[in-house]
Order: structure tokens, then C-alpha cells, then sequence
């Protein structure tokens, strides 16, 4: 598996340096009569990178609604969960030590050792599932807080505001593409997950960095290149649900009114990412 392809992971489920002057990971998209601004997101910061570039607030002031990914209070309740248990959980007396290599399963417990946790809180996981976990206590040991997250942050803002917030996607449809990673080989998926936490934490400070100064070709191979190996895996988590929202999001250019699109940095670059797609059906988007 190629490097990076679990960072693609982590952007779906970051400090460095403050933010610096130029461009950010947000663009403008201009509608009919309004303007839609999409904000690429790290969904898990620490205190450092607060506060947000003024720009941020700007344009949430001038939105009349937000969007992300998936409604956050329906991701939070209790339906949610468990949903989430239901699809990520094993039935029966399976248990990963029957999935995985035996290596692959002492490596688990290592590292499961390495922050503190006890393995048999794992056991019941689907592999895909204890990879998305591996990747949070990691992003926790960084010091990185999903509360801290960009979704997190403006979804409080607009409640404080009354302000409506959307989501392109149901909790049920996002957690249906995660686990459809139960299509790599589970011990591929979490023996890379595994290296990449031991090695290359060093990444997460450039995807960082990139996302603080916009650099988009930087986030479009940081995050993405990995997923050129795997392409059946870019297909339904990237491609598809990308064209998903395009059509989700060209209705919105047709309002009087503005709005903000709070996803994924991976889901705006590269030649698939929702920037490239508008600009394609004719729209003039433009890097704020």
C-alpha cells in the first residue's frame, strides 16, 4: 500500500506554525446572484491553531446557511453510535485475532500498549474500524481534538447564531463508504495504518502546513496520491461521493442568498476535488 493512503483516512474521519498571509484552503464560488464559499477542514486541530483566519469568520457572517459533510447532531446521537457499532463491530465469537496475522495482531497490541489501551476494548472491531481508531489515539497523542475541529467550531457558532446547518450526506451514508474498506485486505489495512503511526508523523506536520497556507497541490498529494493505487477504494470514498454533492451544491448557486461548505480538504483538490468539478460545469471559482 502506498504512502499517505491512510491520511486520505484520517481527512475523512493536525500544532505547526500560525496561519501565514496569502492564500487559505477555502474558495469562493459565484452563483447566479450569490456566492458559495467551500472551507477545506481538518477535522481534528489543537489550541495552536486558534484563533482562525479572519477570512473564516467572514464568510460564515455572510452565509445564510452552513453544510458539512453529514448533519453533526445526527452524528453525535446515540442513533448514531450505535450505528456505528452495528456496521463496525464483528458478530458472533469473531474476533480480529480470527482476521488478522498473528504478527499483524501482536503489532496491534504493541501499539495499543503504546497509548495505554487494552486490547480487548478492541477486539470486537472490524479492521477498518480499529484503523480509524488507531489513527485518533494517534491524532490524541499529537495533542488534536476532534471539539477543536473546523466542523466542531462553526457547527457551535451557528447554533449560537441560529443559523441552519445541512449535511450532503446522512451518518448512515457515510458510515456505508467507510465500510466498504472491509475490501482491502485487513491485514494490508492495518499493517499500514500501524507503519505510518511509527513513522511518519513527520506527514501530518506537512499536511498541516499545506492546509494553513492553501497549498493545494501540496493537500492534492499528501492526501490523495495514495488513493492512485487504489482505485476502487478513491472511487467510493472520493470520486463518488464528490459527484454526490455537485449536485447537491449546484441548486445552491441558483439562491440569492450565500452559503458555506465546511468539508474535507481532500475533497476540494486534485482533478476530482468539487473545485476542479464546478470549475469544469463553467463556474468561476476563485482561492480566497
Amino acid at each position: 500500500m502506498k504512502k499517505h493512503f491512510v491520511l486520505f483516512l484520517l481527512i475523512f474521519v493536525f500544532s505547526i506554525r500560525l496561519f501565514a498571509g496569502g492564500k487559505h484552503c477555502l474558495w469562493q464560488v459565484e452563483g447566479q446572484n450569490n456566492k458559495v464559499f467551500l472551507l477545506g477542514s481538518v477535522h481534528m486541530l489543537s489550541e495552536q491553531q486558534y484563533p482562525l483566519p479572519a477570512v473564516f469568520d467572514s464568510v460564515y457572517t455572510q452565509s445564510a446557511a452552513l453544510f458539512f459533510e453529514t448533519n453533526i447532531d445526527s452524528a453525535m446521537s446515540p442513533q448514531a453510535a450505535a450505528l456505528l457499532m452495528k456496521q463496525g463491530l464483528l458478530n458472533g465469537r469473531q474476533t480480529l485475532k480470527d482476521l488478522l496475522a498473528d504478527s499483524v495482531f501482536q503489532k496491534v497490541k504493541k501499539i495499543l500498549d503504546h497509548f495505554g489501551q487494552p486490547v480487548e476494548l478492541y477486539l470486537k472491531m472490524k479492521p477498518w474500524l480499529l484503523s480509524l481508531m488507531l489513527n485518533q489515539l494517534n491524532m490524541r497523542a499529537l495533542n488534536l481534538n476532534p471539539r477543536l475541529g473546523l466542523e466542531m467550531y462553526f457547527s457551535h457558532k451557528a447554533k449560537q447564531d441560529h443559523k441552519p446547518t445541512h449535511g450532503l450526506e446522512s451518518f448512515k451514508q457515510q458510515i456505508a463508504f467507510l465500510s466498504r474498506l472491509s475490501e482491502i485486505n485487513p491485514n494490508t489495512l492495518v499493517l499500514e495504518t500501524i507503519r505510518e503511526i511509527e513513522t511518519n508523523n513527520k506527514t501530518f506536520e506537512e499536511l498541516l502546513t499545506a492546509w494553513q497556507t492553501g497549498d493545494a497541490q501540496a493537500l492534492d498529494s499528501l492526501i490523495n496520491a495514495g488513493l492512485k493505487e487504489f482505485p476502487q477504494v478513491g472511487e467510493f470514498l472520493l470520486v463518488k461521493r464528490n459527484l454526490n454533492w455537485l449536485q447537491k451544491i449546484e441548486p445552491l448557486l441558483k439562491s440569492k442568498q450565500n452559503y458555506l461548505i465546511v468539508v474535507g480538504a481532500g475533497h476540494l483538490v486534485g482533478d476530482q476535488g468539487l473545485v476542479q468539478l464546478l470549475r469544469q460545469k463553467g463556474y468561476r471559482v476563485q482561492q480566497l
